[in-house]
């Protein structure tokens, strides 16, 4: 019968029972996939929730700052269109016969200005390029104007003097073509402010354009390939 006189029915019992811990359970096998499951669930859920903490707290503030950022740069295109409107209006060669056109010229500037940065300073990123050059030019653009403005009133000035004095009309020639030298030095500043604004509006927008090589050889060669001369020549 194959039964150990010796050991008797207690070890065929045991050797039958360890048979039967090999044998394919149902039940345990429901219970450890089951086990897997969840687990692989709550791994997928932490992955997850990673992934959009990762998405929320890194990627969104990112790509909102550059689209804020790009908004920003497209107003100052804006305004410096406007400029160039308003600067048109302005013959350095013909000294304006009043006072009242460059002041209505600045008025305008001023107004375009004001505008940006109201733009700007609701702006969430405006702690942050506040600062930019490009930013703070489109304020220094007006101040060569208020120069203008008061050479143009000194020769208002110079003319009533001289009639009031009797000036020979070569005396009043000559300080008039004086005055016209300082007008035309302003005139001078302004556009150098005006196109150095152009010219970094330009470097922006090439650099938000791609992935480039930002070393400061490759701005020069980019410089003088756009413009003929580098940015520190300009201004």
């Amino acid at each position: 019968s194959g039964i150990d006189r010796r050991g008797g029915k207690g070890k065929t019992a045991t050797l039958a029972a360890g048979a039967r811990k090999g044998e394919f359970d149902p039940e345990r096998e429901a219970k450890r996939k089951k086990r897997n499951l969840i687990l692989l669930i709550v791994i997928g859920v932490v992955l997850a929730a990673g992934g959009i903490t990762y998405q929320m707290v890194f990627v969104a503030p990112i790509k909102k700052e550059v689209s804020d950022f790009r908004y920003l740069v497209e107003q100052v295109a804006s305004t410096l269109d406007t400029y160039k409107d308003s600067i048109s209006k302005i013959k350095p060669l013909q000294l304006p016969d009043s006072p009242l056109v460059v002041e209505g010229t600045l008025k305008s500037m001023k107004s375009a200005y004001e505008d940006f940065r109201e733009v700007l300073k609701k702006s969430n990123i405006y702690s942050k390029v506040e600062k930019y050059r490009l930013f703070a030019l489109l304020g220094e653009v007006l101040q060569p104007l208020e120069s203008m403005i008061k050479v143009l009133k000194k020769i208002e000035d110079e003319e009533k003097t001289a009639r009031e004095e009797e000036w020979d009309a070569e005396k009043l020639k000559k300080r008039k073509n004086q005055l016209h030298d300082e007008f035309l030095d302003a005139h001078h500043k302004l556009m150098v402010k005006y196109e150095t604004a152009r010219i970094y509006l330009a470097a922006l927008r090439y650099a938000m354009s791609g992935p480039h090589e930002l070393s400061e050889e490759s701005w020069r060669k980019w410089m003088q390939e756009k413009y003929g001369r580098s940015l520190r020549e300009t201004e």
